[in-house]
């Protein structure tokens, strides 16, 4: 059966809304704009959707030149915030992501303000640099890949299949944005993503290196930011490994360029 991508996903903003694009640009660290932001407290411990669900409600959309984006509350649209990708920070500091140390950008004051009074808790907005150095896994992604803002690896797909056998277990069906891949496909069977060892879209070569476990966030719902208990209740009943509830699987990019929707994925 043919496989294609089907959806390509950026997230600018670590734990924001995500943006849907016809065309994703694969760098080192993975797609351009994904995960180059995001927010941290007074300490400069990063602020995921795991402490502040209500982050659900921000969504994001970037200029069709890609140099500007414009983020607001779903609930309020005149609460917004327009900001320029490209300008120089205002100043450094130091940030941690999970056991990571690294160098970031404060974006600037205003950025700040409006983050600060959305979670009415002082923090700052703050993005990766030419200093900011992060990397993963050596154990499952190979030495020297590097990282984003993102949790754990550069990129994550799924498969469509698999999110229509999960729905096809739940009382109330799911969408695929709970989950917050970088790249969807349509073909296949269900997890067949499990399976992959190398691969290729139009001409990038991806390498799978490790099931994607799943963390309370799936649980939240996008537009209320209400918290429940599925998928992870269900998927915990059929895909558990260990302690680790698995749903998707995490990729590095073995090469660079542009890879677009519609394009076949040959497995290798």
């Amino acid at each position: 059966m043919t496989l294609k991508l089907a959806s390509i996903y950026v997230y600018p903003i670590k734990s924001l809304g995500g943006v849907a694009v016809s065309r994703g640009v694969v760098q080192p660290g993975g797609l351009r704009h994904d995960r180059r932001m995001m927010l941290v407290d007074v300490n400069g411990e990063f602020i995921t959707q795991r402490e502040y669900p209500e982050l659900s409600h921000l969504t994001c959309v970037l200029s069709k030149s890609g140099n500007m984006m414009r983020i607001w509350d779903k609930r309020a649209p005149e609460l917004n915030l327009e900001v320029t990708l490209g300008a120089p920070p205002i100043a450094n500091i130091r940030v941690k992501v999970w056991s990571t140390v690294m160098d970031a950008g404060i974006i600037g004051n205003t950025c700040d303000d409006f983050f600060s009074t959305f979670l009415h808790r002082k923090c700052q907005l703050v993005k990766m640099t030419d200093q900011s150095v992060r990397y993963a896994n050596p154990f499952y992604a190979g030495e020297g890949i590097r990282m984003s803002m993102a949790d754990g690896y550069p990129l994550m797909i799924i498969g469509q299949s698999s999110l229509s056998d999960l729905n096809s277990r739940l009382a109330e069906k799911v969408e695929m944005q709970r989950f917050r891949p970088n790249l969807v496909f349509k073909g296949g069977i269900p997890y067949e993503e499990d399976t992959w060892k190398e691969f290729m879209i139009g001409d990038i070569k991806f390498k799978a290196v490790k099931p994607c476990s799943r963390c309370v966030i799936t649980t939240i719902h996008p537009e209320s930011g209400i918290k429940g208990i599925e998928p992870l209740t269900t998927l915990s009943h059929y895909r558990k490994k260990g302690n680790n509830v698995l749903f998707g699987m995490n990729l590095v990019a073995l090469s660079e360029g542009e890879i677009r929707t519609g394009e076949k994925i040959k497995i290798l």
